[in-house]
């Protein structure tokens, strides 16, 4: 199959789903500079490593599995699972040292967003790679885009909650969460290679990933749910001080923020983002387990800040 359309096919699915992950963080959104870095870890980074440990293991499982259709199998197994979901994992233990995971929901994000870009790059490959006839590259195209794909997003968004949910953990926990978040994404790609190596098993594959996208989707709601809450509950102390109006509170937690006719329309995007930065900063402090002045001077920093946009709005 010509590179072009090849390349037009591995693109334009996974851009859809990248662009809806970023919109579906309703609160907080991440900066789409920064989620496009996650994702070109995911296309270059991840995939580059993979490559060569992947290649540097098959030597030494040619002499213990005697020829290369059962280096592959057994690559496509096991190996590739543990190598590629540890690959993807690299950058996610970078992110949480800058600060950028505030939560659950930014973790879920920024590892999807590795998972769609490792997904988008390993399916290119296949297009070109796997060319037998029109037939079957459409049927190629509709595995990996709508299952393949998808199933490196969630068990990369996956391992990147367990990484976000160690950020206020004791730090004896920490180390057990990793793990677990990374046993748990290793056992979701173990599942679907297995699943997809036989054609016995190859629909029991394709209905896993399917009930495993709409757990992800639930919790992702649930986490949503949860940000929502937390805006309600740590912005009303700034509302008996009179910092934040009173009726501005289910407006900054509901859909109605992004909207005219409530605020000011010059002011209205940076108090939306201080509120709900204030909002989850105070949360944060609660129940972090180090760097407390960080939180206290991002608290202090957002009040000053509302402070100084009530006078503008006034």
């Amino acid at each position: 199959m010509p590179i072009k359309i090849s390349l037009i096919a591995a693109i334009l699915p996974i851009s859809a789903y990248l662009l809806f992950l970023w919109q579906a963080d309703k609160f907080e959104k991440e900066s789409f500079h920064d989620i496009l870095i996650h994702f070109a870890w995911g296309g270059i980074g991840a995939i580059g490593i993979s490559l060569i440990f992947e290649k540097l293991t098959s030597g030494g499982l040619l002499v213990f599995l005697h020829n290369s259709h059962n280096v592959k199998l057994f690559q496509s197994i096991f190996s590739a699972p543990i190598i590629e979901e540890s690959s993807k994992a690299i950058f996610l233990f970078y992110t949480i040292k800058t600060k950028k995971i505030d939560d659950i929901t930014d973790g879920l994000v920024y590892g999807g967003s590795i998972g769609l870009g490792f997904g988008m790059v390993e399916n290119f490959f296949y297009y070109v790679v796997f060319y037998t006839n029109p037939i079957q590259w459409i049927y190629l195209v509709i595995i990996r885009s709508f299952f393949s794909a998808v199933m490196h997003f969630i068990s990369t968004g996956t391992l990147g909650a367990f990484i976000a949910k160690s950020l206020y953990s004791k730090q004896t926990s920490k180390t057990s969460l990793y793990l677990a978040g990374l046993f748990i994404a290793v056992s979701i790609h173990f599942m679907w290679n297995l699943s997809v190596s036989t054609d016995n098993s190859f629909y029991l594959g394709l209905l896993l990933i399917f009930v495993l996208l709409w757990v992800f989707i639930i919790y992702f709601a649930k986490q949503i749910t949860k940000e929502r809450q937390v805006i309600l509950r740590e912005l009303k102390e700034e509302c008996d001080e009179g910092i934040i109006p009173f009726h501005f509170l289910p407006i900054l937690a509901g859909s109605f923020r992004n909207r005219n006719g409530w605020i000011d329309k010059n002011i209205r995007k940076e108090y939306v983002r201080t509120a709900i930065k204030l909002a989850f900063r105070k949360n944060q402090l609660k129940i972090c387990t180090g760097d407390i002045d960080y939180y206290k001077n991002e608290i202090a920093y957002c009040k000053n800040k509302l402070i100084e946009l009530n006078l503008n709005r006034n």
